[in-house]
């Protein structure tokens, strides 16, 4: 069940939300998003961003594989949230989506370890929203959250050569990019792929932006 589905009761309205993780199956150790959607009108939901943790806040991940004792971890657990900047956005007829990189809240890269090379598992990932939302703008600040938790089962698979192909893209969209690029190096950094370092080092690409990915890229790990 790569897709789950409930019902909330909020500002007044029966909203429809669901989350669901895409690109399946998912490469252990790579890049992992779980979209969440919400349908319902009228509508305000307030969505904020960590200056520190640089992702969204409000949101939460955990994961457990069939059969195999592995820890999937928040990264960013015992860091301390100074906030960031908070956003009001609309809930249109069409839906309102969030997506989000899961590596940035949960240790995936731990999946790649977890299986033999060449093997496949089932992952089983519990995702939280700390919903705020109003019928209208002024009614959002000072709302209580809403808990909202649905658990999606996702087929991982190991494929090593795949995931070096993977980051070394990564890698080449960050170092020839036109300009510095903060959210490719984000979704670079948040993979913490450990040959990434020695990969940046080998490019040739320019040192002073070289530098500037490999400062990133340590403090990730």
């Amino acid at each position: 069940m790569t897709e789950a589905h409930g019902t909330v009761e909020a500002a007044g309205t029966a909203f429809d939300y669901a989350a669901r993780v895409e690109d399946v199956p998912v490469l252990a150790g790579g890049p992992m998003t779980v979209v969440w959607s919400l349908r319902g009108t009228p509508g305000q939901v307030a969505l904020g961003g960590s200056r520190v943790l640089n992702r969204v806040t409000g949101f939460s991940f955990a994961g457990t594989v069939d059969g195999v004792d592995v820890a999937l971890t928040d990264p960013a657990a015992g860091a301390v949230d100074l906030g960031g900047p908070m956003g009001l956005r609309p809930v249109p007829e069409s839906g309102l989506t969030v997506s989000l990189l899961v590596n940035q809240y949960l240790t995936v890269e731990k999946l790649r370890d977890s299986l033999p090379p060449g093997g496949s598992g089932m992952l089983s990932l519990h995702c939280h929203w700390d919903l705020v939302i109003g019928r209208e703008a002024e009614n959002v600040l000072g709302a209580r959250p809403l808990p909202l938790d649905l658990t999606l089962r996702v087929p991982v698979r190991r494929d090593d050569d795949a995931l070096a192909d993977v980051v070394r893209e990564r890698v080449d969209a960050v170092l020839w990019a036109g300009k510095q690029d903060e959210d490719a190096l984000t979704r670079l950094a948040a993979l913490r792929y450990p040959d990434a370092g020695r990969l940046v080092a080998d490019s040739g690409a320019d040192p002073h932006r070289t530098a500037w990915v490999t400062a990133s890229l340590g403090a990730s790990g």
